[in-house]
């Protein structure tokens, strides 16, 4: 297998987790085995053991957060416990794979868990978001973590509801996360996700469509420039959601739900320059990834059921479609090492 594809699967055909084969020369993806789970709208892998982690993210009760053994032939869960809020939305695990993170989304909250040598999860803390609320008023009401990357020494958590990146250190033993500061966004801008590459950072605002490069020096971040998403004169409805930068470093990438497309940028010493608009054929661009080549992007159209595979220009870092295919509700998809063969 290649790919994982997580899924939601309250109120849609969706069965859990998807194992996939790619094909390398041609682009093209095929969904292999599912293992039932619900509504598990995140993955992630353990740096260095067969262990694979998922959300729960039912939007009717709190969420969980799940374990599985990867095998040769299937997935094997092994366990799920609460994450203490409401839609858990992101993982994040330490390179030693010591400690997992979980931002709750409704929950307003972080959640550590440490990791034992079997790959299972035990809650050791819960750091809650507190501070000034944006202005939006449906999506600003109270804090709202969206997702934790981890900066050595510390972390980097953004949170849509305060309109901040929160700035954490990390006790690399206890994987306790303590506040050291913020670096405060555009009122109504909503931070989402965000992508680290060398000294720089891109932040992906998910309500007013843009993008902030910035460089760190120290233990600061400074701002170099910020672009928008989304075609000049384009006045529809649209959030943005993912994002990644070129495994050379020279383009990020962002995709708009609405618009349904994914910006293209080059990048120069940390500043962004648009350089194209692609429609990902499909709708709500949730969640997407390059392959670890650098020769392919893939992205799930989370209400039209597609995973569409582009390939990138060598020399420009543009996309050319080159397949699409079937699967319900998508949410995010995860490169996996073959580990797991599929028959």
């Amino acid at each position: 297998a290649e790919y994982m594809g997580g899924t939601y699967t309250t109120n849609t055909p969706a069965e859990g987790i998807y194992t996939c084969s790619f094909d390398p020369s041609t682009g093209v993806l095929t969904p292999v085995i599912h293992t039932p789970a619900h509504d598990p709208s995140f993955l992630c892998l353990h740096p260095s053991q067969p262990y694979l982690y998922c959300v729960n993210e039912d939007p009717a009760v709190e969420g969980q957060v799940s374990s599985f053994a990867i095998t040769p032939t299937r997935l094997i869960a092994c366990q799920s416990l609460g994450s203490g809020g409401l839609y858990p939305c992101y993982l994040a695990i330490d390179p030693s794979g010591s400690h997992l993170y979980v931002p709750n989304y409704g929950g307003g909250s972080i959640a550590v868990y440490s990791i034992d040598a079997m790959g299972l999860l035990h809650h050791t803390d819960t750091v809650m978001h507190k501070g000034q609320t944006g202005p939006h008023p449906t999506r600003q009401e109270q804090p709202h973590p969206h997702c934790l990357t981890l900066t050595h020494p510390g972390a980097v958590a953004t949170d849509l509801g305060l309109d901040c990146l929160v700035i954490y250190d990390r006790d690399p033993i206890e994987g306790t996360l303590t506040r050291v500061g913020d670096i405060k966004s555009a009122p109504g801008a909503g931070p989402r996700h965000l992508a680290v590459y060398s000294e720089f950072m891109f932040v992906l605002n998910e309500l007013d469509n843009t993008v902030c490069g910035l460089r760190r020096s120290g233990d600061a971040w400074t701002p170099i420039n910020t672009v928008s998403t989304l075609p000049e004169g384009y006045v529809g409805e649209s959030t943005c959601a993912d994002i990644h930068v070129s495994r050379d470093g020279r383009y990020l990438y962002c995709s708009n739900r609405g618009h349904d497309s994914i910006a293209v940028f080059r990048i120069t010493d940390g500043h962004l320059t648009l350089a194209e608009i692609t429609s990902t054929m499909g709708a709500c661009p949730r969640n997407f990834t390059l392959h670890p080549s650098g020769r392919y992007l893939l992205v799930g159209n989370n209400t039209t059921n597609t995973i569409t595979t582009f390939r990138i220009g060598e020399h420009n870092g543009l996309l050319t479609h080159v397949h699409t295919c079937l699967l319900s509700s998508p949410a995010c998809l995860l490169w996996a090492p073959p580990v797991l063969q599929s028959h």
